[in-house]
Parts: C-alpha cells; structure tokens; sequence
C-alpha cells in the first residue's frame, strides 16, 4: 500500500487475508524442509542386512532422511519384489558420486554410501560393495532354493539318508567298544595279579580294576559318537537353504577348533621333547647315585664320610632332592604350565612337599 493512497475497506480485507495465507503457507513449508534434511550431528545406530539368515553388509549413515533400520526395511522389501519377478538376478556394482551402488538385474537395490564403511578398518564402498554383491548372490540363490520345491524334497531325502548312516555308525561304534571291553575286562582280570599291586586289589577287586582298565575306551567311544552326532547335525542344516549358514558355522568351529588343538601340539613339542630329555638325564643321574648308595650299603663300595646305616636313606633323600630339582627345571616347558590352574596345583604341591620335607629332614 502506497503511502498517502487510501483504497477501498474490500481490497484492504483481500490484502490481509492473502498475507495471513501466504505466511502460513511458508511456515510448514520451512518445518517440512526441516525435517526431510537429516542432521549429520545425530548419531544413528547401525544395522545389518540379513537375508536368508545371512549377513550381506552392515549400514551406518541415513540417507534421504531414512535411519539404516528404515534403509533395511525398504532393501527387503524391493529385495522380495525382485524375486516375485524372477530373472536371472545377477549382482553387479556401479561407482556412483555418494559411494557404490549394488544393482539385481541392472535394477538399483541399494547403496553403500561412504559414510556406511568402516574407515578404522581400512573398509572402502568399493570393498563393502563387493563383500555385500557376493553374499547377496549366494543368499538370492538360497531362497529361489528355498521355494522350488524339487529341492526341498531332496533336502528331505538327503536328510534321511543321513539319518540312516549316522544309526548305521552309531551302532557299529556301539559293537566295536562291546567287543574292546570285553576284550580288556578278560585280559585285565587273568593279569590282574602282574598289573597292580595286591592293596590295590584289596581295595577295588578284580572287578574295579577292570572298570579302571575299561574307562579310556567308554570315554573314547563317547567321543566317537559325540563326533558324529555333530558331524550329521552341522550336515542336515547343510541340506536346507535357510539352516544352511548354521551348518557352515559348526563345520567351521570344528576346523578351526581342530586347528587350534594342532597348532597347539606343534607350539608344545619343542617343550615336551625338553621335558623328556630333563626326564631321561634326571633318570640316569638316579640310576647312578642309586647304584653308588647301594654299594656303600651292600659294602661293595668303601667312603669315609658315609657308613652302611645312613647309606640308603641318604641315597633316598638325594634322589627325592634331584627329582624336585628336575621337576623345577622342567615345568615352565610343561604345556598348560602359564594357566591360573597349573599355577594354583603347582602352589598347591609345593606347600605339600614343603609341610611333608620338614619331618624328613628332621628325622
């Protein structure tokens, strides 16, 4: 309105209400632009893409105003419209201005943004785009497997199939320990007076000691059928496309566990061959001071400073003596010797052998 201009009471009611519009308008406007604008300075958790219970990749970062829970949630949904499609779904990865797009049939399915990686690790878009490409490829692949029947039916019968040689191996595990323990059960109870002295067969019997002789089998036989229960478990999941990464993961515990044992063994045997060879010199050195006390004892052999009383229990002392010191030399190349509970058995003994040396010594 122009100042010294008056117009009329009708244009001037129009001129207000077309302000009163227009400001609020403006006002939603400004809050819609607000909230469609994500705030780099809030922190959003991540999430990962699993499909077919696997792991694909793992989200960080919004985009266009979706957290990564909502960016997830509309990668599986586009994800089971490509599948209803069908195709022959192949994976591919375009570099784009934001990161890397991972594509289904030329199709855009969803994006590794730069902010997604994880730059502490050395992780690049282009290294978790194509991480993410070949696992989507094996997870599509298991559930079109999943929904064809043919092949759910042959998961079926391989399962039973297995299930009939796990019965088979199980039983035959069962015949051959019956056949080892009643072997051992014979040959201990016939040799029972050479292989235990005769308080031992006082205390436990014939029959006790033939349960003793029989406990390493039972335990090995166990083992056996431990080993095969876990082998046709991590098979059968093996056999079907959603369960299928469950019996990857117990097939890969059982390597990696039967790595760890072997590694172990090799790290051990330098300290075992040294504890053997403390074992075989401590031996000889026994043997010879054994034979010396002996011929001080028996008279064969004459010293001035040791008579034929004092012979043998000096000989007992010194060897007792010489065993300690080899046991000290040997134990920190005993495997296990740094664990708390090697540690602990080892304070344990100790403090015996030092309660039990003083009336030794004093006598």
């Amino acid at each position: 309105m122009l100042p010294g201009i008056l117009l009329p009471t009708r244009w001037r009611r129009h001129s207000a209400l077309l302000f009163l519009l227009a400001l609020v308008s403006w006002l939603p406007a400004g809050h819609a632009q607000e909230a469609t604008t994500p705030d780099p300075s809030i922190a959003h958790d991540p999430a990962e893409l699993v499909i077919a219970n696997r792991p694909i990749t793992t989200l960080r970062a919004p985009a266009y105003g979706a957290s990564p829970a909502e960016r997830i949630e509309s990668i599986q949904d586009g994800l089971e419209v490509l599948l209803q499609r069908g195709g022959p779904l192949v994976v591919t990865t375009r570099a784009i201005p934001e990161g890397v797009a991972v594509l289904v049939d030329d199709r855009l399915l969803f994006r590794v943004l730069n902010e997604d990686v994880n730059r502490e690790s050395g992780e690049t878009p282009a290294m978790a785009a194509e991480s993410a490409a070949r696992r989507l490829t094996v997870a599509m692949n298991s559930v079109r497997e999943s929904r064809d029947s043919q092949a759910m039916l042959s998961a079926v019968g391989n399962t039973v199939l297995a299930t009939t040689a796990l019965v088979a191996l199980l039983w035959l595990v069962t015949r051959v320990f019956a056949v080892i323990k009643r072997r051992v059960r014979s040959f201990v109870e016939r040799r029972s007076d050479k292989l235990a002295p005769s308080w031992s067969r006082h205390v436990v019997g014939h029959t006790g000691l033939a349960d003793l002789a029989i406990l390493p089998v039972r335990l090995l036989a166990w083992a056996a059928a431990l080993l095969l229960v876990y082998e046709w478990a991590a098979l059968v999941l093996e056999f079907f496309p959603y369960t299928r990464p469950w019996g990857e993961s117990l097939f890969d515990n059982l390597v990696a566990a039967v790595g760890r044992i072997a590694r172990g063994v090799l790290h051990a045997l330098p300290g075992l061959m040294f504890v053997a060879l403390i074992f075989f010199v401590t031996r000889f050195v026994v043997r010879a001071i054994r034979a010396f006390f002996d011929g001080v004892q028996a008279g064969r052999v004459q010293v001035s400073w040791l008579d034929d009383t004092t012979a043998r229990p000096t000989g007992r002392l010194l060897t007792a003596i010489i065993w300690l010191f080899a046991l000290v030399a040997a134990y920190p190349y005993i495997p296990g010797s740094d664990s708390e509970a090697f540690k602990g058995i080892g304070v344990f003994v100790g403090l015996m052998l030092s309660i039990g040396a003083s009336g030794v010594v004093n006598q």
